[in-house]
């Protein structure tokens, strides 16, 4: 049997039946980790947030809005403005645009825009 070309989807599938009967804990914290990144997202960037074009970009979407989770979880929580910032230096950085803009499940697409955009944002908060 050949690995899945979708690690992306392969990932998901696990997950969700790893996690298939959560604990109330689990869903308030991942609740409310989801509330906060996305507040911070929308404050920060507000209507243009994740639309490095016209439409919402998924791949832009999942990449960035992890990174900022992660960070919250974090020590040094991102602000407003770092988060501004690394928006914008994401956008700037073509191998980036690259990773989400084609082969958006491809494993090293996958890999390269999760880690550009922890990079980004970590650099935009310290």
């Amino acid at each position: 049997m050949s690995p899945d070309p979708r690690p992306l989807s392969g990932f998901l599938g696990r997950y969700m039946a790893d996690n298939r009967n959560p604990e109330n804990t689990f869903l308030e914290r991942s609740r409310s980790i989801f509330e906060e990144t996305f507040s911070l997202i929308y404050n920060s960037l507000g209507e243009r947030a994740l639309r490095p074009e016209r439409a919402i970009n998924a791949a832009f979407f999942d990449s960035f809005s992890v990174a900022v989770a992660q960070l919250i979880l974090s020590d040094t929580p991102p602000t407003e403005k770092s988060v501004s910032r690394a928006y914008e230096i994401l956008l700037k950085n073509e191998k980036f645009r690259d990773a989400i803009g084609s082969s958006t499940s491809g494993e090293e697409s996958v890999k390269d825009r999760f880690a550009l955009a922890a990079e980004a944002i970590q650099n935009a908060s310290s």
